[in-house]
Protein backbone atom coordinates (compact mmCIF):
# COMPACT_ATOMS: atom_id res chain seq x y z
CA UNK A 1 0.00 0.00 0.00
CA UNK A 2 1.18 3.53 -0.81
CA UNK A 3 -0.63 6.64 0.42
CA UNK A 4 0.46 9.93 -1.20
CA UNK A 5 -2.16 12.43 0.03
CA UNK A 6 -1.32 14.76 2.91
CA UNK A 7 -3.82 13.43 5.43
CA UNK A 8 -1.82 12.21 8.43
CA UNK A 9 -0.04 14.49 10.90
CA UNK A 10 2.74 12.20 12.04
CA UNK A 11 4.08 8.67 11.86
CA UNK A 12 4.73 6.52 14.93
CA UNK A 13 6.13 3.04 15.21
CA UNK A 14 6.67 0.36 17.84
CA UNK A 15 9.85 -1.67 17.47
CA UNK A 16 10.46 -4.85 19.43
CA UNK A 17 12.49 -8.03 19.24
CA UNK A 18 10.97 -11.07 17.55
CA UNK A 19 8.64 -9.02 15.38
CA UNK A 20 10.05 -8.14 11.95
CA UNK A 21 13.30 -7.24 10.23
CA UNK A 22 14.70 -3.71 10.16
CA UNK A 23 14.16 -3.58 6.39
CA UNK A 24 10.49 -4.55 6.68
CA UNK A 25 9.97 -2.10 9.55
CA UNK A 26 11.48 0.71 7.48
CA UNK A 27 9.20 -0.16 4.55
CA UNK A 28 6.13 -0.12 6.82
CA UNK A 29 7.02 3.32 8.20
CA UNK A 30 7.19 4.74 4.69
CA UNK A 31 3.77 3.58 3.45
CA UNK A 32 2.40 7.08 4.04
CA UNK A 33 4.58 9.45 2.04
CA UNK A 34 3.32 12.96 2.87
CA UNK A 35 3.10 13.77 6.57
CA UNK A 36 2.46 17.19 8.09
CA UNK A 37 5.25 16.60 10.65
CA UNK A 38 8.60 15.37 9.30
CA UNK A 39 9.53 13.64 12.57
CA UNK A 40 8.88 9.92 12.93
CA UNK A 41 8.65 8.70 16.53
CA UNK A 42 9.49 5.07 17.28
CA UNK A 43 9.11 3.39 20.66
CA UNK A 44 12.22 1.20 21.06
CA UNK A 45 11.80 0.02 24.67
CA UNK A 46 14.87 -1.86 25.83
CA UNK A 47 16.37 -2.57 22.40
CA UNK A 48 20.16 -2.47 22.48
CA UNK A 49 22.13 0.06 20.42
CA UNK A 50 25.88 0.60 20.24
CA UNK A 51 27.95 2.68 17.84
CA UNK A 52 30.59 -0.07 17.99
CA UNK A 53 28.38 -2.91 16.77
CA UNK A 54 29.54 -4.59 13.58
CA UNK A 55 26.57 -5.94 11.64
CA UNK A 56 26.59 -9.22 9.74
CA UNK A 57 27.21 -8.65 6.03
CA UNK A 58 26.52 -11.08 3.18
CA UNK A 59 30.21 -11.36 2.28
CA UNK A 60 31.15 -12.64 5.76
CA UNK A 61 28.60 -15.45 5.48
CA UNK A 62 29.83 -16.89 2.19
CA UNK A 63 32.37 -19.28 3.66
CA UNK A 64 31.24 -19.68 7.26
CA UNK A 65 27.52 -20.45 7.36
CA UNK A 66 26.49 -21.48 3.88
CA UNK A 67 29.01 -24.12 2.84
CA UNK A 68 26.42 -26.24 1.03
CA UNK A 69 25.32 -23.43 -1.31
CA UNK A 70 26.96 -21.71 -4.23
CA UNK A 71 26.60 -18.21 -2.79
CA UNK A 72 27.69 -16.40 -5.96
CA UNK A 73 24.34 -16.68 -7.76
CA UNK A 74 20.82 -18.05 -7.68
CA UNK A 75 19.30 -19.53 -4.56
CA UNK A 76 22.59 -19.51 -2.66
CA UNK A 77 22.96 -15.77 -3.16
CA UNK A 78 19.38 -15.16 -1.96
CA UNK A 79 19.96 -17.43 1.04
CA UNK A 80 23.10 -15.48 1.92
CA UNK A 81 21.17 -12.19 2.12
CA UNK A 82 18.25 -13.79 3.97
CA UNK A 83 20.57 -15.36 6.56
CA UNK A 84 22.36 -12.05 7.04
CA UNK A 85 19.04 -10.26 7.64
CA UNK A 86 17.92 -13.02 10.02
CA UNK A 87 21.08 -12.75 12.14
CA UNK A 88 20.98 -8.93 12.29
CA UNK A 89 17.27 -9.02 13.21
CA UNK A 90 17.90 -11.54 15.97
CA UNK A 91 20.94 -9.85 17.52
CA UNK A 92 21.14 -6.23 16.31
CA UNK A 93 17.66 -5.07 15.25
CA UNK A 94 18.05 -1.42 16.27
CA UNK A 95 21.58 -1.15 14.86
CA UNK A 96 20.41 -2.63 11.56
CA UNK A 97 17.48 -0.19 11.42
CA UNK A 98 19.75 2.80 12.14
CA UNK A 99 22.09 1.62 9.38
CA UNK A 100 19.16 1.55 6.91
CA UNK A 101 17.78 4.98 7.79
CA UNK A 102 21.23 6.60 7.70
CA UNK A 103 21.72 5.26 4.16
CA UNK A 104 18.35 6.84 3.26
CA UNK A 105 19.56 10.22 4.51
CA UNK A 106 17.75 10.43 7.85
CA UNK A 107 19.09 12.04 10.98
CA UNK A 108 18.12 10.38 14.25
CA UNK A 109 18.50 10.55 18.01
CA UNK A 110 17.40 8.48 20.97
CA UNK A 111 15.30 10.36 23.52
CA UNK A 112 15.11 9.03 27.08
CA UNK A 113 12.82 9.93 29.99
CA UNK A 114 11.49 13.18 28.58
CA UNK A 115 8.72 15.23 30.13
CA UNK A 116 6.02 16.36 27.72
CA UNK A 117 3.39 19.04 28.11
CA UNK A 118 -0.02 18.02 26.77
CA UNK A 119 -3.09 20.26 27.24
CA UNK A 120 -1.63 22.07 30.26
CA UNK A 121 -0.57 18.83 31.94
CA UNK A 122 3.00 17.61 32.39
CA UNK A 123 3.30 13.92 31.65
CA UNK A 124 6.52 12.11 32.46
CA UNK A 125 7.35 9.70 29.68
CA UNK A 126 9.39 6.74 30.86
CA UNK A 127 10.02 5.51 27.35
CA UNK A 128 13.02 5.24 25.12
CA UNK A 129 12.11 6.69 21.74
CA UNK A 130 14.08 6.98 18.53
CA UNK A 131 13.18 10.07 16.53
CA UNK A 132 14.17 10.29 12.89
CA UNK A 133 13.88 13.22 10.50
CA UNK A 134 14.75 13.78 6.86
Amino acid sequence: MDYDKEYFNTCMGYMSNNSTSARSFSQMLHRVRNLKDDNILIYIGDLYYSENTILYCPECLENNLLESYDTKSGLGNIQKYNKCEELNTKHYLLNDFVNIIERKGYEWEILKDKAKKVKNMIIQIELKVLIMRK
